[in-house]
């Protein structure tokens, strides 16, 4: 029974390539179960056929020549085993007409396995040609990537090269700011100092300015008192010159009676006693004033013409 078997086995392989999933779908079916079922009711009629014609053999030819024979004693033992053959068979009969009828419900099975995989197959069918519709659309697709992966590796590359470039600008203007950023604060210092020195000269402008409005104000007033001085140095020299005329005209004038000549001067020395005011009243009347001593000489000469008497 094993070899009459049905063995209908369905085989599907699926390929995934470059070019995308491929499926192979395989129906292979060794036995038909049609014939299967032949083989099996060929081999039940040849054995029933055997059993039929045991027991013709039995009772047409062997039974007869048993009761005239001698030797029925043979003979029957022959038909016992005839009999317990043929009981065998009968028993393998039924035994093979329950394997028939098995065979027949495996049928029944295998027929609706076999539909089953049929509508399978057919639904594998269609699957497929979806499969190998959605493969074509998958491959276009993954052609279509395929450009676009090339494109962007290219602008990948072009970035990459971008990339570079901008890193090699960032650290040239990293190295410019650390250097900025280092004249900026060796300026920022130099400010400092110069906004320090700026207040130092301010401050000194203010006082130079103090300074230099207070030097107006004495430049104004020594030239005022210049002029002024001028115009007494002019009066002055005009006193002068009406001096040395008096002079010139005293020297040649001798000094009166009872008066002393001391250079372009002359002394008199009174001997009444009074006070300031009646003393340059007499001076005044003689045409003279009190004494005022300018020199040392002058002083000298008093103490001389006085030397006993009280000075004046």
């Amino acid at each position: 029974m094993d070899s009459m078997e049905i063995d209908d086995n369905l085989y599907i392989t699926k390929h995934l390539t470059m070019e995308g999933l491929f499926t192979k779908v395989d129906f292979q079916r060794r036995k038909q179960p049609s014939r299967c079922v032949t083989v099996c009711l060929g081999l039940l009629c040849a054995v029933l056929l055997a059993g039929n014609i045991g027991q013709f053999i039995y009772y047409e030819i062997i039974s007869p020549f048993a009761s005239a024979d001698p030797t029925q004693a043979s003979l029957q033992f022959s038909g016992d085993r005839l009999q317990d053959c043929y009981d065998a068979s009968t028993a393998e009969r039924k035994q093979f007409e329950a394997k028939l009828s098995n065979l027949t419900e495996d049928k029944v099975q295998l027929q609706q396995s076999y539909t089953a995989l049929t509508t399978e197959r057919d639904e594998f069918k269609t699957s497929f040609n979806n499969l190998t519709n959605k493969n074509n659309q998958l491959q276009a697709s993954y052609s279509t990537c395929k450009q676009e992966s090339d494109q962007l590796q290219t602008s990948y590359n072009n970035m990459q090269k971008s990339l570079e470039e901008l890193q090699a600008s960032h650290n040239n203007l990293r190295a410019t700011k650390d250097q900025l950023q280092t004249n900026n604060r060796n300026l920022q210092r130099e400010k400092n100092e110069f906004q320090t020195l700026s207040f130092s000269l301010r401050g000194n402008r203010d006082l130079l300015m103090k300074d230099k409005d207070r030097l107006h104000s004495r430049y104004n007033s020594l030239q005022n008192e210049k002029e002024e001085l001028q115009k007494k140095y002019n009066s002055l020299v005009k006193v002068k010159d009406v001096f040395e005329k008096d002079i010139n005209k005293v020297r040649g004038k001798p000094c009166e009676r009872g008066w002393i000549r001391f250079h372009i001067s002359c002394y008199f020395v009174s001997t009444w006693k009074k006070n300031w005011a009646l003393g340059r009243q007499d001076c005044i009347a003689r045409g003279a004033d009190l004494l005022i001593i300018d020199s040392r000489d002058e002083q000298a000469f008093i103490n001389g013409i006085l030397p006993s008497r009280k000075q004046f």
